[in-house]
């Protein structure tokens, strides 16, 4: 799953693919951060990461429940789940 930053707008991208999850963008940081509060996916904190809210990638997704509760399980074992798993942590991306 890839959440792509472009211009003002955010857009999730690939949703059926719970392999991976990331923050695309090619503008800078603090326009990404906009983007994904507009879009209401998230935001970007302090260390760079993005902060995702997982019911909104959820439903922007629409993902096989089974393989979604395995990606939230990975996340959790990786220290990626925060806020009682209201968030997930992505990496961002950026050229």
């Amino acid at each position: 799953m890839v959440v792509e930053v472009t211009g003002s707008h955010a857009v999730v991208k690939d949703g059926d693919d719970l392999t991976r999850l990331e923050v695309t963008t090619q503008v800078p940081l603090t326009e990404t951060d906009a983007a994904l509060r507009r879009a209401g996916l998230g935001r970007l904190a302090a260390d760079g990461h993005a902060h995702l809210s997982t019911s909104a990638l959820f439903a922007a997704a629409s993902p096989h429940l089974a393989g979604w509760r395995e990606m939230l399980a990975y996340a959790e074992s990786n220290g990626w789940l925060k806020e009682g798993g209201a968030v997930v942590v992505a990496h961002v991306e950026r050229p």
